[in-house]
């Protein structure tokens, strides 16, 4: 039976306030129509960023680096994210990830732009998530009040559950439409005790889902 208190949701920290931008989203030139953008043509490479979650679920792979924009002043942190939901990890964490025998998780290269120090960075790697879980289940988690900032009390859902506990069993997992990376106690011992940045994670029993 699948241990849900073992079972956490990947976040980052800046995840409101992300450090890189896609290129793609500060560039106009014109060679790809995307309707969501009033008919608007984009042009390469900013077509990547309409598949961040292809990406990330990996049915999508680039064939080339991918451009990013360093827009903060602080230091990188080891695991950042893009404003479009790319994710990244820095050299150290691919190398330890390695050495573990981490499962379930894919890389791509990208390129990021520094343009106040006017100069690359290149040890950063995309991931692609290749673990699967199934649908949320709704109905088995606990509807719990959930205070508001202005003093009103909302509802959540306490707890995210899979429909027949359908979990792949690897150390990274997704919904097949992409979405929360789910990662194990293993993943989260290792982050803690190397201590990388930028990382949290929350255990799927503790996970407050909205309710709809």
């Amino acid at each position: 039976m699948t241990d849900y208190t073992r079972l956490y949701i990947l976040g980052n920290k800046l995840s409101h306030n992300p450090q890189l931008v896609h290129s793609g989203q500060l560039r106009a030139g014109f060679t790809k129509t995307w309707m969501g953008f009033g008919g608007k043509e984009m042009s390469e490479p900013a077509e990547w960023s309409f598949f961040s979650q292809e990406i990330l679920i990996a049915k999508v792979i680039p064939n080339e680096p991918l451009r990013f924009i360093y827009k903060r002043q602080a230091k990188l942190l080891q695991y950042t994210t893009c404003e479009v939901k790319f994710h990244f990890f820095n050299k150290e964490v691919v190398q330890l990830l390695n050495d573990n025998r981490a499962t379930g998780i894919s890389y791509y290269p990208t390129i990021i732009e520094h343009k106040k120090e006017k100069r690359t960075i290149t040890e950063y790697s995309g991931i692609q998530i290749t673990g699967r879980f199934g649908d949320i289940d709704r109905l088995r988690g606990e509807i719990i009040p959930y205070p508001l900032p202005n003093g009103n009390v909302s509802k959540r859902i306490k707890g995210m559950y899979f429909i027949d506990d359908n979990w792949g069993g690897l150390d990274f997992s997704v919904h097949e439409k992409g979405g929360f990376i789910v990662t194990t106690q293993r993943i989260r011992d290792l982050f803690e005790e190397h201590k990388i940045s930028g990382a949290e994670f929350i255990s799927l029993s503790d996970y407050l889902l909205q309710v709809t």
